[in-house]
């Protein structure tokens, strides 16, 4: 698969290379720091055991339009209806009417090779912003992941809001303190569904879809259109040896 896809940032593979299990549980900060980054020199890895041989690391920035948010259409119908694409803020909370706003990242992954077997994802998002408290009420923020598309459409569609996903509740997100704080996010759990032939996507929801009042309380990541790119969605994959 070639290089010029749109949306990743891919590393040149380095000559075969030992990482470990406890390196790859530790490389999130450095590869979100700087998604071009490659694999670490062998010479900075000689002091860890376990090795797994890995070929190469790509990073991505979500995808344009294909982000947004989604907001369900009455409070009770578990099914979405109005969205927006168009920008930078990616709501997840509830509105005065109590209707549940989710939120949909996207990641055009194919340029992970043929054959490439996941070892290691890392998904990164910032805070944009807090409207109210949906900390308090919604329970956990849970992150959705699907092999695909969502509704087999990567253009953010109503359908999204309730669309099945492969893994439903990954992981729970913590919430970071303050705007323009990161949380990286291990996907451990998620590797089978990390797609080499196309999009990747998530889906960002609280388990509680209101807290009963008629308040709006809803959480903001940024998305693809964020204004600062350092700000925007990145999924970092290290991948190694077809099996």
């Amino acid at each position: 698969v070639g290089n010029g896809v749109a949306g990743a940032i891919v590393c040149t593979p380095p000559a075969p290379t030992l990482v470990t299990k406890k390196l790859l549980g530790s490389l999130a900060a450095a590869r979100t720091a700087d998604a071009t980054q490659c694999a670490p020199a062998p010479e900075a890895l000689t002091e860890f055991e376990q090795a797994t041989t890995v070929y190469g690391s790509a990073g991505f920035t979500s995808l344009r339009y294909e982000d947004g948010w989604v907001l369900e259409r009455t409070r009770t119908s578990s099914t979405g209806l109005s969205l927006n694409n168009k920008t930078q803020f990616l709501h997840v909370g509830d509105d005065r009417a109590r209707r549940q706003y989710r939120s949909v990242i996207s990641f055009d992954t194919a340029a992970i090779p043929d054959g490439a077997t996941v070892v290691g994802a890392w998904l990164t998002l910032t805070r944009a912003g807090i409207t109210g408290d949906p900390a308090l009420g919604h329970g956990d923020l849970l992150l959705d992941m699907i092999g695909g598309a969502f509704s087999n459409n990567s253009r953010l569609v109503s359908a999204d809001w309730q669309a099945v996903a492969s893994a439903a509740g990954l992981v729970a997100v913590p919430i970071p303190g303050a705007n323009g704080e990161s949380v990286t996010l291990d996907l451990s759990d998620g590797l089978a569904h990390v797609n080499r032939a196309g999009r990747t996507q998530f889906r960002l929801r609280f388990s509680i879809e209101d807290d009963g009042d008629r308040d709006p309380d809803f959480f903001d990541i940024f998305g693809a259109l964020a204004l600062n790119p350092a700000y925007r969605p990145i999924l970092v994959v290290l991948y190694g040896a077809a099996p």
